[in-house]
């Protein structure tokens, strides 16, 4: 899904940030590094978050249940 998107343009405006959660009993960070490698883009940034921080930080501020994952967020131009 993210590669499609950014397979569509080469803009440097259109940047990316994963956060690896361990969500599933496999997930660590080795996995998240094999996957990463999956995938490789300049413009994408990436982070393990073993103590799922960002995944309840996303989940308080969208008014989700339990931790967000498989979230995909999409900010305007200039935004911080």
């Amino acid at each position: 899904m993210l590669e499609s998107v950014f397979e569509k343009t080469s803009s440097e405006d259109l940047k990316g940030f994963i956060a690896w959660l361990p969500m599933l009993a496999t997930d660590d960070s080795p996995a998240a590094s094999r996957q990463r490698a999956r995938f490789q883009d300049r413009r994408v940034s990436d982070a393990w978050d073993g103590e799922r921080e960002a995944g309840m930080l996303f989940a308080h501020r969208l008014g989700l249940q339990g931790k967000a994952w498989d979230v995909y967020l999409v900010y305007g131009r200039g935004v911080r």
